[in-house]
């Protein structure tokens, strides 16, 4: 039997709120292995960032996913912390808003699990999740094809209306309550 993945209910970030006056925090925590499902992306955050400036910080928990982001302004690389509750804790205590999960759409992705999903919405995020298998059964969140244009034109949607960061917020936390709590799996 799989045990599906779960995260301790005392993780929840419920008081998450949008910060007048300060950045989005836009994330990717992951480990070096995935700079292949990463490397599309990299481009538009470039893009999004000299566009955008101050509006939105990106922060990459695990590794540089490129050297030319390493010395932007408003880009951070936070080292790999091999402890996975205080890989967790560091994104939470960042305050994401958007949560970045691309994957290509190849075997070895197609059985992954959606735990991005959850370190994200637990966190006080929403993600933006590639179209791939792993991600389809969720609710709250956006998912995309991977093709740059779609990444960009999502992540702009979400930078111009803060809003509905909050609004799908909302749908992932309840999602998540209902069918990936710690109560359930121990039931």
């Amino acid at each position: 039997e799989v045990i599906r993945n779960v995260l301790p209910p005392n993780y929840v970030n419920e008081q998450r709120q949008l910060k007048s006056g300060q950045p989005l925090h836009i994330c990717y925590h992951g480990t070096p292995t995935h700079i292949k499902d990463f490397d599309f992306l990299t481009r538009t955050l470039i893009k999004l960032k000299k566009e955008y400036n101050d509006c939105i910080a990106c922060h990459f928990f695990g590794f540089a996913p490129s050297p030319s982001i390493e010395t932007m302004p408003g880009m951070y690389i936070h080292p790999f912390e091999p402890n996975y509750v205080k890989s967790l804790e560091r994104i939470k205590n960042i305050g994401i808003d958007i949560g970045l999960a691309p994957l290509l759409n190849n075997d070895f992705n197609r059985s992954k699990s959606s735990i991005k999903y959850l370190e994200y919405t637990y966190a006080g995020g929403i993600g933006v999740y590639s179209d791939v298998l792993p991600y389809r059964a969720i609710q709250g969140g956006f998912l995309v094809k991977n093709i740059r244009s779609s990444w960009e034109s999502c992540l702009r949607k979400l930078i111009e209306n803060p809003d509905l960061i909050e609004q799908e917020y909302q749908k992932a936390l309840h999602f998540t309550q209902e069918h990936f709590s710690f109560e359930l799996e121990c039931d």
